[in-house]
Formats: C-alpha cells, sequence, structure tokens
C-alpha cells in the first residue's frame, strides 16, 4: 500500500509538472529557448544521489521519497511531451488559426490529442524508472514498502520471500 501511494503520486505530480513544460517549451518558443538548455544540463544528473539531501530536507517520511521519484521521472515526461508536440504539422494549427480559435481550443483540439501518444509512452517508461527508484527510495529510513521489504528479506536470507 505505501508503495502503491508513493509511486502514484509521484506520477502524478510529475505528469502536472511535465505534461505542461513539455508543451509550453514548444508553443512558447522564448521559453523553450531558456528552458530546454536547462532540461538538457540537469536530465544525465544522477539524481538518485540527491537521496540524502532531500531526505534532509524533507524529512524520511513520504514526502523525500515522493520527491526523489518526482525529480527523476519529470525529465521523461517532459522530453516524451515535448518531442510529441514538436512533431504536430503546423497545418494543424493554421486550420485553428484561420478559424479564430483561442489557446485553449488549439490545446483542446490538437496539441492535447496529438500529443496523447507521446504521454503514454513516456508515461510508461517512466513508470519503469519510477518503479526502480522506488525501490532505492524505500531502502533508507522507512520499515514500509516494497524496498524495505526486499532488504528486510534479503538481510534475513529468506530468498523465497524475497
Amino acid at each position: 500500500y505505501f508503495s502503491l501511494y508513493r509511486l502514484a503520486m509521484s506520477l502524478v505530480f510529475a505528469t502536472l509538472i511535465g505534461v505542461p513544460l513539455g508543451i509550453m517549451s514548444v508553443r512558447l518558443p522564448k521559453f523553450g529557448a531558456l528552458f530546454e538548455p536547462l532540461v538538457y544540463f540537469t536530465y544525465p544528473i544522477p539524481k538518485i544521489a540527491l537521496l540524502p539531501v532531500i531526505m534532509l530536507l524533507a524529512g524520511l517520511g513520504n514526502a523525500s521519497k515522493i520527491i526523489t521519484i518526482t525529480l527523476i521521472i519529470v525529465f521523461q515526461i517532459i522530453i516524451g511531451v515535448r518531442d510529441a508536440v514538436k512533431q504536430i504539422p503546423p497545418t494543424m494549427y493554421q486550420v485553428l488559426d484561420v478559424l479564430a480559435a483561442d489557446r485553449w481550443q488549439t490545446f483542446v483540439n490538437v496539441t492535447g490529442p496529438a500529443s496523447l501518444a507521446g504521454f503514454f509512452s513516456a508515461l510508461k517508461i517512466a513508470l519503469g524508472t519510477a518503479i526502480a527508484t522506488l525501490f532505492f527510495t524505500e531502502m533508507y529510513g522507512t520499515q514500509y514498502g516494497m524496498g524495505y521489504y526486499i532488504m528486510d528479506q534479503w538481510n534475513r536470507l529468506d530468498y523465497l520471500a524475497m
């Protein structure tokens, strides 16, 4: 139950952060010019190394684990959504420009539906990464969850339960 909660909250937060940033980095060129170098610079940094610092700042509870997992998977969602939005043909937007559609209508009718495949693909990859990260985050400073259970059984040499 604890692991599922941490995993679900991390995916929700990463989606709420990553989808708008991925869309804005393409649809707003000035924002993209400032934001893309930041993504390229910080994406390869191994963020699991920040776990001790995050645990010091956020405590040993769920918050530190959710923050760490979110921090790791949000980049995959940003990049997946950004690439999906970049692949939308300009003629799709030109049709709505002729019809004098506002930004919300453009999002609802073109950007949102056209980027769903890229979003779900990124979410699938992020889920696998999140599960692996969840194991590492639950190994430290907790007595509940999948990572704790696996490490506890490993220390007891109970391989069948592990």
